[in-house]
């Protein structure tokens, strides 16, 4: 017995976009989950899925997707819109008073933090709390005399 397809909302987000034209397309060829999935050399636990947006596909399989459906770039462009729209989700929101600079290869921003030394970058320092290795505070000294 087959199993029911549960409703997509493709407005959700454009990973549920993506997902409900992977399943109109996969629908429109007459392929069952099982039988994309078999063509694409995948599960079909992934096929279903990607199709409820509960798991994000790699690029290479929906490019085999585009490939497999004749959609000429159309699922590609989608994945990209929905790559992008998770990335914006999982970026930290900054206050308006803030500036954040992201520094992803060393050198990449000359003079920022050539000055700084060998730990430039590596993230904030701090003085060393009392009872802490490096600290004085709190510490017994004995006089010089």
């Amino acid at each position: 017995m087959a199993q029911r397809q549960a409703d997509l909302d493709p407005t959700a987000s454009a990973a549920h976009l993506l997902g409900a034209e992977v399943r109109l397309h996969r629908d429109r060829r007459g392929l069952s989950p099982t039988q994309l999935a078999t063509l694409l050399f995948v599960g079909p636990h992934l096929i279903y899925k990607i199709e409820k947006a509960q798991r994000f596909p790699a690029l290479e399989l929906i490019e085999q997707c585009d490939e497999l459906f004749g959609t000429e770039g159309a699922l590609v462009r989608l994945w990209r819109l929905a790559a992008r729209e998770r990335a914006d989700a999982t970026r930290p929101e900054v206050p308006q008073n803030q500036v954040v600079v992201v520094v992803t290869e060393p050198g990449s921003l000359p003079g920022l933090l050539a000055d700084l030394g060998p730990r430039a970058g590596r993230g904030a320092t701090r003085p060393a709390l009392a009872g802490e290795p490096g600290s004085r505070r709190g510490a017994r000294t004995r006089e010089s005399g």
